[in-house]
């Protein structure tokens, strides 16, 4: 009997260890697969902040060219960083993009033609009265369409800012 009796406790405790063993390789490959996956939303959110910051810096090139009267290739905007942010951004930051790139083509074609008027006033002065009332309606809607582009550019840098600092949101 006292030799089944060591028999059992050497039987439990090899079954023990092995059990132990299975669990801690258990234990190491679901750490091993939460790191991995941490890795690669680390690297999914840096292809993410230099997307944004590359739209952020390109609007702001647009902004500053249409403040400056000079013309600014919305190709470069809408066919180089389209598909990148198809890629890599939220469906809102996509949908939002597209708006304020809508709206800054809106607004500089109103910047354009209001300055259209005012050389049309500058080449013929006998015509001033006339186009002074246009003047007056476009540089309203202008002013109108400048802000409304302001507001939605804001917003989309306020939402890109908190997809890319989720721990600030």
């Amino acid at each position: 009997m006292t030799e089944y009796f060591g028999l059992v406790i050497v039987v439990t405790s090899v079954t023990l260890a092995l059990v132990a063993s299975l669990m801690a390789l258990s234990f190491k490959q679901k750490m091993d697969y939460a790191m991995s996956r941490v890795g690669v939303e680390i690297e999914v959110l840096k292809a993410r902040q230099q997307v944004y910051t590359r739209a952020a810096v390109m609007m702001e090139s647009a902004v500053s060219s249409v403040n400056k009267g000079k013309d600014y290739a919305f190709d470069e905007l809408f066919n180089k960083l389209t598909p990148e942010l198809n890629l890599h951004a939220s469906e809102e930051i996509n949908s939002c993009y597209i708006e304020v790139c809508l709206l800054l083509e809106n607004w500089t074609a109103m910047r354009d033609d209001l300055n259209k008027t005012r050389r049309e006033i500058q080449a013929a002065p006998e015509l001033s009265p006339q186009l002074q009332g246009l003047l007056k309606r476009q540089g309203q809607q202008e002013s109108d369409a400048c802000q409304l582009f302001q507001k939605k550019f804001s917003k989309l840098i306020s939402r890109m800012r908190d997809e890319i600092n989720p721990d600030k949101v």
